[in-house]
């Protein structure tokens, strides 16, 4: 046994020393990396840990808070040659171990990447920002309704210091089996539905280290019912926490769709100290029928932060995104951040609610990997917001989380 851990290890070394190139370790801003000197081979530690805490009010439901781990993840990301990088993602939560990220790339083109594998496609500022630095515990309602969350695919992006464009192309999400759509062998299998989606940006004015800058998107999602949906689709969010662990904005599931269409503009700006991020979005459920009327649904938020100690937030040209806070004083940095958002989900006869909501947070970048959020959300919801009939609606309910976020 000693001796197979013997040749392991050293066929492990002997695939990592590529052109007799030595590997080095390495503390790289909150990451474990290893690598060449020439970074033609680069591999990263990506685990992130997230519990979250609190309290739930509600006058007229029996809401309780749910306390638990919201994230515990570990993944890999790799690069070689300084052409090909690769990631493997997998989330424990629940005790149960699902894929998340797992993708390759090539990214030995000036300015464009391209991505095959499990991965989110092109859609929303808010959707494409890693949970690791999102400025509030969870996204918008719009958001969560809207996006198709990770599926299988290929995506294309190209940027410059004005511009981004990413495309995708993509099917199911992984795990659904198209060839056994019931699960128990009832129905044929089905041919897979395939999907797109694209995001542009224009920046007008950036600045060279991107401290103040300004840009303007638009997002298109084509997005048709999975293999094992039988043409139906369902949108249900819940309260932009998960210390509120309900859905009370739910249409139910509305059968004889034939394709959801999402369109969206963002808006996102920084000043030093000062960040300000905005999305509207529209919702277009198309039916199969000849002469049905299609199902529109729509929200926005607007959220805004002010850095209280440190120089603000970081964003990212490749991605068009905002990303890490490196503490600058030995105590950490503080942010203090506010969001109000809304979304309708009623048209016709598909009563799914409507819900207004106003959340204050305080950030605390204790280190580059470890970060304290604490969040206050007041909603308000109207009398369809029930859940699809399991609450009820009509209902204001606050909300205050707790996270602690670790990261290596």
């Amino acid at each position: 046994m000693r001796l197979y851990y013997t040749i392991t290890a050293a066929a492990l070394m002997s695939s990592l020393t590529h052109a007799s190139e030595p590997i080095s370790a390495k503390y790289d801003k909150g990451y474990f990396v290893f690598g060449t000197n020439s970074e033609s081979f680069a591999l990263k530690f990506d685990g992130r840990i997230m519990y979250d805490t609190g309290f739930v009010s509600s006058d007229k439901n029996d809401f309780v808070e749910n306390n638990e781990i919201r994230r515990a993840r570990f993944g890999i990301k790799t690069k070689f040659s300084n052409k090909w990088a690769g990631e493997f993602d997998l989330d424990f939560t629940g005790n149960e171990a699902k894929i998340k990220d797992l993708w390759m790339s090539y990214i030995g083109l000036e300015n464009f990447e391209f991505k095959v594998g499990n991965h989110k496609p092109f859609f929303s500022v808010a959707e494409m920002t890693t949970s690791r630095w999102a400025t509030f515990m969870e996204t918008s309602m719009i958001t969560d309704a809207s996006a198709s969350g990770r599926r299988l695919g290929l995506s294309g992006s190209y940027q410059k210091n004005d511009v981004f464009f990413g495309l995708s192309v993509f099917g199911d999400g992984i795990g659904v089996n198209n060839r056994d759509p019931e699960g128990d062998e009832s129905e044929p299998g089905v041919h897979e539905k395939y999907n797109y989606s694209f995001r542009a940006l224009y920046r007008p004015f950036v600045n060279k280290d991107a401290s103040k800058l300004f840009h303007i998107g638009v997002n298109y999602l084509h997005l048709k019912p999975e293999s094992d949906d039988d043409s139906k689709l369902r949108l249900r969010v819940g309260l932009e926490s998960n210390v509120f662990d309900y859905e009370p904005l739910n249409t139910g599931k509305i059968k004889n769709i034939s394709e959801q269409t999402s369109k969206g503009i963002e808006f996102v700006g920084r000043y030093n100290k000062y960040m300000v991020q905005a999305e509207y979005m529209t919702n277009t459920l198309n039916s199969l029928e000849s002469g049905s009327s299609a199902i529109d649904s729509d929200g926005f938020y607007i959220e805004t932060s002010y850095m209280i100690f440190g120089s603000g937030r970081n964003y990212n040209l490749f991605d068009g995104e905002f990303g890490p806070v490196y503490p600058e004083y030995y105590s950490g940095n503080l942010e203090l951040a506010l969001r109000y958002s809304t979304i309708d989900l009623n048209d016709g006869d598909v009563l799914g609610g409507s819900a207004d909501n106003i959340t204050i947070a305080l950030n605390w970048y204790a280190h580059t990997n470890i970060v304290i959020r604490l969040n206050h959300t007041v909603a308000n919801l109207d009398e369809n917001a029930d859940g699809n009939g399991d609450y009820i609606g009509n209902d204001d309910i606050s909300i205050t989380g707790l996270r602690f976020q670790y990261m290596f």
